[in-house]
């Protein structure tokens, strides 16, 4: 992806308990815009090892307008909460 590229994540069909993960390629930075999911889920902070929640719904919906700061290390994920598959997706921009 060159700067400037829109990124884009799914819509992906996620398992219950299963996450859409936001990670960029090594070297590529990548904000987050907007994510979207039919169901309950949770977003989460990631590094591969130490994780924060930092926000959930219990419903389907969307959360426009984010800047979610995304590299291959630090990154997040959105995880479907819902009790059933459902679908996960997210947009931005490339940075780097």
């Amino acid at each position: 992806m060159a700067v400037g590229d829109v990124a884009n994540f799914g819509p992906t069909s996620t398992a219950t308990a299963a996450f859409l993960t936001l990670q960029p390629g090594a070297g590529v930075e990548v904000v987050i815009h907007n994510i979207g999911y039919d169901g309950a889920m949770e977003l989460w902070y990631w590094d591969g090892t130490n994780q924060v929640k930092m926000d959930e719904d219990t419903t389907g919906g969307s959360r426009l307008g984010l800047f979610l700061h995304c590299t291959n290390t630090k990154y997040y994920r959105i995880k479907n909460v819902s009790g059933v598959t459902g679908f996960l997706c997210a947009d931005g921009m490339t940075t780097k």
